[in-house]
């Protein structure tokens, strides 16, 4: 289709995407990991701009991401710059010499950014643990803590001091 265009100072019509091919694509984390489908483009109205993305999960809530974190959107789909944090969930936290410690049963962060502030710990017959950032050496498939930290697990027959 071609079309007339009437510009000042925009992005020519070739560089601009049809918003209802992006509808429903997958969005995907930096490291490939599939985090859903675009459900929703959110834009402000005032700045005409767009402002983020609602993210639809199956069987889950759905997620509003603001555009500092989204590297790539095509009309195949979305590509953000990050992982979303809270996909930690349920991943397994090992010590530096390589001991499964438990699995991540939530993700503190720092108010709705992607910053973590701690994960707490989940593991069989143990209270809970919190372990704050500042101990984590890396993050991926899992969590792995740095050398210098000491995890102080408590069991659930012991008394809380």
């Amino acid at each position: 289709m071609e079309f007339e265009t009437i510009i000042k100072n925009d992005a020519e019509f070739i560089k601009t995407i049809n918003i209802k091919k992006i509808l429903y694509k997958r969005v995907l984390a930096n490291t490939g990991l599939v985090i859903g489908r675009v459900f929703q483009l959110r834009f402000d109205t005032s700045k005409k701009t767009l402002e983020g993305i609602v993210v639809k999960r199956f069987l889950s809530k759905p997620i509003y991401l603001g555009t500092s974190y989204i590297s790539k959107l095509t009309s195949e789909g979305i590509i953000l710059n990050i992982e979303p944090s809270i996909f930690l969930k349920n991943r397994k936290i090992i010590d530096y010499e390589g001991k499964t410690l438990g699995k991540v049963l939530k993700v503190n962060r720092k108010g709705n950014r992607n910053d973590i502030s701690s994960l707490i710990l989940s593991s069989f017959m143990r209270k809970n643990l919190e372990i704050p950032f500042s101990a984590i050496q890396k993050l991926g498939k899992n969590i792995i803590l740095k050398k210098d930290y000491n995890v102080q697990q408590k069991y659930i027959w012991q008394r809380s001091n």
